[in-house]
């Protein structure tokens, strides 16, 4: 039986290439999007791609997206990854307290959710891959970007205790935590930066001296998705080229 995947967040960016990854690996593979309906999946067989649309700010709207999705699936989750996040970039004392929420709801508490609903079942299935789309920013926050670290900062301690709470049944938590990787998200960083590479200090912070490309991300939670990895949870793993150095 082929394993199954679910990426909540997968229309494009790095959730995409997360999803087209496992389905070109031979995973079926489910995903969710929020306002931008996507279209690449239809170049993929219809029983191998579930996607639907989900406001991870909107428990109901979370609970329906998953029943709808095990049906697909035969109540199977093997490879579960959260990749939704928004950012909404201002200095403290100029964010609201609408933006704040939205921020928080979006990376911090619909990862909650899904945290709950999905270590459920596989708590009692006693296996399965749980990973969380962090960011350097937890460790390293930026001038204007508040909510966004102090979110992803959370979002590392969720998996901490989501590790305590469900590896010993066989169910490993761990988070990726990504540097400037190329995707809409980061476009006004990546237009400044294509016109300041030689004299940037942002850019000569990483090692590599290149930003990172969404499938790299991709390629990294695919290899540690594989049954040989068996030992390691709990962890935030850095993929950032050497920009925390």
């Amino acid at each position: 039986m082929s394993k199954t995947v679910l990426v909540i967040g997968g229309s494009k960016g790095i959730g995409q290439s997360i999803v087209e990854k496992f389905i070109q690996s031979g995973y079926k593979v489910g995903f969710s999007y929020n306002s931008t309906v996507p279209e690449y999946h239809k170049k993929y067989a219809a029983d191998t791609v579930f996607t639907g649309p989900c406001d991870v700010r909107d428990e109901e709207q979370i609970k329906a997206f998953l029943k709808d999705f095990k049906e697909f699936s035969a109540n199977q989750i093997d490879i579960f990854v959260y990749n939704s996040g928004i950012t909404i970039d201002n200095l403290t004392v100029s964010t609201t307290t609408d933006d704040y929420d939205k921020v928080m709801d979006t990376n911090l508490r619909g990862a909650w959710i899904f945290l709950r609903e999905v270590g459920h079942l596989m708590f009692f299935r006693r296996r399965g891959r749980m990973f969380f789309i962090s960011s350097v920013s937890a460790s390293r926050g930026g001038r204007g970007q508040l909510s966004y670290a102090a979110s992803k900062a959370g979002l590392e301690a969720l998996v901490r205790v989501g590790a305590q709470e469900f590896s010993r049944v066989g169910v490993l938590v761990n988070g990726i935590a990504p540097g400037i990787i190329e995707t809409d998200m980061t476009k006004n960083v990546m237009d400044y930066l294509k016109g300041n590479q030689k004299n940037d200090a942002l850019f000569d912070r990483i090692a590599m001296r290149r930003v990172g490309q969404p499938l790299e991300v991709a390629n990294l939670i695919h290899a540690l998705s594989q049954d040989e990895i068996t030992y390691m949870t709990g962890q935030t793993i850095h993929i950032d080229g050497g920009y925390m150095l």
